[in-house]
């Protein structure tokens, strides 16, 4: 099972996630995502979908920083 906790600790954007939808990662971060989000009367699919594109745009901001040659302009 993967709880809150787990999410964060993986991905610690995903705080953010969870914050505006006011869900408590920290003192019940031993749920899982689709029992918290249950008791919130939110879809787990929506707040995984906006953790999963938080997730990708920062990939895609650490790709850009990785591959760009020293001394490049925008």
């Amino acid at each position: 099972m993967t709880t809150l906790a787990d999410i964060v600790v993986a991905n610690p954007a995903a705080a953010r996630v969870f914050e505006v939808h006011a869900i408590d990662y920290c003192c019940h971060g031993q749920r899982p995502l689709e029992q918290a989000c249950a008791e919130a009367g939110i879809d787990p699919a929506v707040v995984q979908g906006e953790i999963d594109r938080l997730a990708a745009g920062i990939a895609r901001l650490l790709h850009l920083r990785i591959v760009r040659a020293p001394g490049a302009r925008d």
